[in-house]
C-alpha cells in the first residue's frame, strides 16, 4: 500500500475521533461530515456505529503502521471500500437516466479518468490521494447493480463488488469494519 493512502486513511480517523470528541456547533459539523463523506464515502457509517474506544484504537493502529511501514490487511480493504463507494456514486452521477448502455459509455471514457486524477470526473469533490489500484473491474452485471442496488442499498451492491473480487475480507468482516452487522447491531472487526 501506498504511503500517501495510508496517510489519508489516519488523517480519516484522525477526524473521525474529532467529530465524535469536539464540541461543534452544527452548521460546521455538518460541513465537516459532508467533506469527510466526500472524501471517504460510507465513513460515516463508522462515525454513527463504533464506539469511540475502536475510533481512538484504529487511529492508533495506522498511525503504527505509518510508523512501521507495514499496513495491516483491513486497512487496505477500508480504502478499497471507500474507492468502490467513491466510484459507484460517480457512475450513478455520471449516468442520470441508470441505463445499462449509459453505464457501459461511462465506465470507458469515465473510469479511468476518476481514478487517475484526484478529482475524478466530479470535481471539486475531494479524494484521497491515490485510489486503489487494485478495484475490480466491472462487468454488465456489476454496473447493472451499481445502478440499481438491490434495496436501495448502494453499500450492499458495493460490498457484493468487493467480496467477489476477493478483497481479502467476505462480507460479515467488511460489515464488521464498518462496525454493524446486517441488523444494525454495533461490532468490532
Amino acid at each position: 500500500m501506498d504511503r500517501h493512502r495510508l496517510q489519508d486513511l489516519h488523517s480519516k480517523y484522525v477526524e473521525l475521533v474529532a467529530l465524535r470528541t469536539d464540541p461543534l456547533e452544527d452548521a460546521p459539523m455538518r460541513a465537516r461530515m459532508r467533506q469527510l463523506a466526500a472524501r471517504f464515502p460510507g465513513s460515516l457509517r463508522e462515525l454513527d456505529q463504533l464506539p469511540i474506544e475502536t475510533l481512538r484504537g484504529r487511529r492508533a493502529e495506522v498511525a503504527a503502521a505509518l510508523e512501521a511501514g507495514v499496513p495491516a490487511p483491513w486497512m487496505e480493504a477500508l480504502l478499497r471500500y471507500h474507492d468502490g463507494m467513491r466510484l459507484a456514486l460517480a457512475l450513478r452521477r455520471g449516468v442520470p437516466d441508470r441505463t445499462l448502455q449509459g453505464a457501459r459509455a461511462w465506465w470507458t471514457v469515465r473510469a479511468r479518468e476518476h481514478f487517475e486524477d484526484e478529482g475524478g470526473p466530479t470535481t471539486p469533490r475531494p479524494a484521497p490521494s491515490r485510489p486503489s489500484a487494485a478495484l475490480p473491474p466491472l462487468d454488465d452485471g456489476d454496473l447493472e447493480t451499481l445502478l440499481r442496488p438491490p434495496g436501495g442499498r448502494l453499500h450492499h451492491a458495493v460490498m457484493a463488488w468487493l467480496v467477489r473480487a476477493d478483497v481479502g475480507f467476505d462480507t460479515a468482516a467488511l460489515e464488521r469494519l464498518l462496525g454493524a452487522t446486517e441488523h444494525g447491531e454495533t461490532t468490532e472487526p
